[in-house]
């Protein structure tokens, strides 16, 4: 089940966000503070009530397995999403973005995927993502709801 985030969410995205993989095929690979953290989450929170960003958490039998963050960008929402480490590989990443796709309407979604992350690319073109650039170090995918 996919839904919005909430306050007691901030130490799931935490972990998720700070997770080996997940840092390997983010755009910035630094391991993140946690006073950092907590001040980007509750500034998520400002910019989620301004229509500026979404952020939702992906549960499994009641049990917070992934994230998917959508961030204003110009016309896009910048999309961002994993999932933690036990649940990869299962095809749940393809429901989360399925789940998203149908809760988004009238966007335009665009993904910075790193070239060397086959999975991703995959995802993004089974669920009707299209590629639209790459670049040297990424790949540029995108989708309008």
């Amino acid at each position: 089940m996919l839904r919005e985030v909430k306050v007691d969410d901030m130490e799931f995205l935490y972990q998720l966000a700070n997770d080996f993989d997940v840092r390997k095929n983010s755009l910035n690979q630094t391991k993140i503070e946690f006073q950092k953290h907590k001040q980007w989450f509750f500034n998520k929170l400002i910019e989620i009530k301004e229509l500026k960003s979404k952020i939702f958490i992906y549960e499994l039998d009641k049990k917070k397995i992934g994230q998917i963050r959508l961030d204003k960008k110009g016309i896009f929402f910048i999309i961002d999403i994993s999932i933690i480490k036990n649940y990869r590989g299962k095809g749940l990443s393809k429901i989360m973005l399925l789940d998203l796709l149908k809760k988004v309407k009238n966007i335009s979604i665009l993904a910075y995927i790193k070239n060397s992350n086959i999975a991703s690319q995959c995802l993004f073109s089974s669920t009707g993502f299209k590629k639209v650039k790459a670049c040297r170090d990424i790949s540029f995918y995108k989708v309008r709801t």
